[in-house]
């Protein structure tokens, strides 16, 4: 994964041990137990109920980079990149022990921060199965295609611990688009893990990954070198 700066890195390391306290906390208050066409909705937010500007802290955790409410979304963004050697990003998370699940949102790519050539993957991208920086798997719909993958027990900032599960080369991103996710993350027989993926009703990734370790964990939102909004986040047991 094309991550960013080390010194945010030592900052995550020393900060995530006051997590738990703070985080769980926080998420009670967001969470409903209510009835679902699958049975019960874990999370919801719509990003109605905070001040303009606010980082959605609690329960969102923003571990760097930028995050506020703007006008009912939630807007990440990095400082802008003026070289092809520089990369930014920003990363707010939702911290839970979930298992079996669906998680529903809409997502919108405003613009790509560089001076230079910008990447495919300098878009949002969907962490789910989330337990710290170290291990989550990932979904991106980029400008050339859609991506799945995961990082175990490997170093969030990287590149050699970044394991690349499934790519396609459609659909394909247009800026200033707001899309409809919907991932489903469900454990298996033999700690094997299905990740089905659908934007806008299409199903664009169904694997099987046979071998992980990732089978429980939250949510979380990350751009890099981008602009991006998220909107109307449902977390749903299946």
């Amino acid at each position: 994964m094309r991550l960013s700066q080390l010194f945010y890195y030592i900052q995550v390391m020393v900060i995530t041990l006051l997590l738990s306290s703070h985080v769980g906390a926080a998420l009670n208050d967001k969470m409903v137990k209510t009835p679902s066409r699958s049975g019960i909705t874990l999370f919801t937010d719509d990003f109605s109920g905070y001040e303009n500007g606010s980082s959605g802290s609690p329960p969102w955790y923003v571990y760097w980079g930028n995050a506020k409410v703007t006008d009912g979304a939630y807007l990440l963004y990095s400082v802008e990149a003026k070289s092809y050697d520089e990369t930014y990003s920003a990363l707010s998370a939702l911290h839970a022990e979930w298992r079996n699940y669906r998680v529903s949102l809409r997502v919108k790519t405003e613009k790509q921060l560089r001076s230079s050539m910008p990447n495919p993957w300098e878009v949002a991208w969907i962490l789910f199965r989330f337990q710290n920086i170290y291990n989550f798997y990932y979904f991106i719909l980029k400008t050339n295609g859609v991506e799945l993958g995961k990082r175990e027990n490997g170093d969030f900032f990287g590149p050699s611990s970044q394991i690349f599960l499934y790519t396609h080369g459609s659909p394909t991103l247009q800026f200033g688009e707001w899309y409809n996710f919907r991932i489903e993350v469900l454990n298996m027989n033999n700690n094997a893990v299905k990740i089905r993926v659908w934007i806008n009703g299409k199903i664009v990734v169904d694997y099987l990954d046979t071998e992980t370790t990732l089978l429980y964990g939250g949510i979380a939102l990350y751009v890099e070198d981008s602009v991006s909004a998220f909107d109307d986040v449902i977390v749903e047991k299946i």
